[in-house]
């Protein structure tokens, strides 16, 4: 509140020391007021000022509170996702825990099954070598089998010659017991192989054997049907001296003289009968062939056909018959087409618009 200036009081012409005292008061009162009205406005001026720092502290206070309130929040929140991390890590360190633990046991079962498979890799070469060993065995068995099954096939070809022979001896003997006919047809039975063809074999075949061999003495299927006279070449001479005095193909009991079936040209058409014309491998029924012999033939022939018979009933011959010829094998039937090979041509057919009668 402001005081006014008002002017002094004018007591009059006539003062009086407790006038002059009163007055000397007064002034002093009013210079005290003055005094204390300038003191009030500078106090004034000061409260204006720290109200208005009282304000200014108030707003700050105010956004300090604010600031504190949502620090507070961002602190709970912290709090809350440590709480969360805190959480995260315990269960990431029970699952590294467990973890570590199924390492441990998976180690433990990949060293078990490394220990496993060197043992399986030792048993592989163990049983790898034993079936080396058992294959060697098997090898040296087969070749031991095959040797054994071509010896018994040379001895079972042997025992069929023999038996061969002894049957033919047998033949034979019966014949010259009988008499006849065919007793002077047993009697004139000869060697299939000469000495020098048998010491050549025994002593073994040598470069100048065959320079020495004669095609006419070597023939080994010319002594088949008996004796034919050409132990050497009959052309050598002429008049074909070397040819036999008698035909050893002429009808037991002829008594007409022998002619000579090389009188004339060998190689022209003659209406006598022929000796050589047929096929000495060939089924006949005739029954007066002269020695007959397994060796002359394939020796490996009883592997695959049958075993040769007794001479069959009638008139006794020292000679059996030679077996029929074998038909030749038949061919494999084709084999039926698998059913995918079918539905395989089918679809290639259809793909490429193939007829079905083409295909």
């Amino acid at each position: 509140m402001e005081l006014k200036n008002e002017p002094a009081l004018n007591l009059g012409p006539q003062p009086t020391p407790e006038m002059e005292a009163i007055a000397r008061e007064v002034d002093a009162l009013a210079r005290e007021r003055l005094a204390l009205d300038a003191e009030l406005a500078t106090k004034q001026r000061e409260l204006y000022v720290k109200t208005g720092e009282a304000d200014s502290l108030q707003s700050e206070l105010d956004t300090l509170t604010a600031t504190l309130k949502q620090l507070e929040n961002q602190k709970g929140e912290a709090q809350k996702r440590l709480n969360d991390l805190k959480a995260q890590v315990e269960k990431l360190r029970s699952q590294v825990s467990a973890q570590e633990a199924a390492a441990a046991e998976t180690e433990a079962e990949v060293a078990a099954r490394r220990a496993q498979a060197n043992s399986l890799r030792e048993r592989e070469q163990a049983l790898q070598q034993e079936h080396d060993a058992h294959t060697q065995q098997a090898d040296q068995l087969t070749a031991h089998l095959r040797r054994a099954v071509l010896a018994l096939s040379q001895a079972n070809i042997k025992i069929t010659h023999l038996e061969e022979q002894h049957r033919l001896i047998e033949n034979a003997v019966e014949a010259l017991s009988a008499g006849g006919t065919a007793a002077a047809a047993a009697a004139q039975l000869q060697p299939q192989f000469s000495r020098e063809h048998l010491d050549k074999l025994v002593r073994g075949a040598t470069p100048s054997d065959a320079l020495e061999d004669d095609s006419f003495s070597k023939n080994e299927f010319g002594a088949m049907n008996g004796s034919t006279g050409f132990e050497s070449d009959p052309f050598k001479d002429a008049s074909f001296g070397g040819v036999a005095p008698n035909d050893p193909f002429a009808p037991a009991g002829n008594a007409a003289p022998i002619q000579d079936g090389f009188g004339s040209d060998p190689f022209a058409p003659s209406s006598g009968s022929d000796p050589f014309a047929g096929d000495a491998f060939a089924p006949t029924d005739n029954k007066n062939k002269d020695n007959d012999d397994a060796w002359a033939a394939d020796p490996f022939a009883v592997l695959h056909a049958p075993v040769r018979g007794a001479a069959g009933g009638g008139a006794a011959s020292p000679t059996p018959r030679l077996p029929p010829k074998q038909p030749p094998p038949r061919p494999a039937p084709p084999r039926p087409t698998p059913p995918h090979k079918i539905v395989s041509l089918t679809k290639q057919n259809t793909i490429f618009n193939i007829p079905s009668n083409c295909s």
